[in-house]
């Protein structure tokens, strides 16, 4: 596991990339989304923070107790945000785990899956930029 790496990033999920957040947002928080490459993110990861810009990408610290799936959202305050890591993969490059839990998308926004259901489920991996 790591939880810095020395190069910029987007991440993947499947055929679509983590968009970039909206800088016109006021709101403290608010959910992630996916879309093509050309509104992809461009991440950095330092001591398990996951920045893009000057927002941070997590769940939150406070979460209800379920073991569904966890919304994952852009923070502009990193206190209140979890750690990431990267995992390896076993053919090469790295899968993206938030609070120990990998990222996922549904209809379009990005949710991090506590209970692993399969190997065959698409998990969010890192493209080097």
């Amino acid at each position: 596991m790591a939880d810095s790496l020395d190069k910029s990033f987007v991440i993947s999920i499947g055929d679509a990339f983590i968009s970039h957040p909206d800088e016109s947002n006021t709101e403290s928080r608010f959910q992630a989304t996916i879309g093509t490459r050309d509104d992809a993110a461009v991440f950095t990861l330092t001591d398990a923070v996951l920045r893009s810009g000057d927002w941070t990408l997590s769940r939150s610290k406070i979460e209800d107790h379920s073991l569904l799936p966890k919304a994952v959202y852009w923070f502009y305050d990193e206190g209140l945000t979890q750690p990431t890591s990267l995992s390896p993969k076993e053919d090469d490059g790295w899968t993206v785990l938030n609070g120990g839990a990998s990222l996922f998308d549904v209809d379009g926004r990005v949710l991090a899956q506590l209970l692993q259901t399969g190997d065959d489920e698409v998990k969010a991996e890192v493209v080097v930029v």
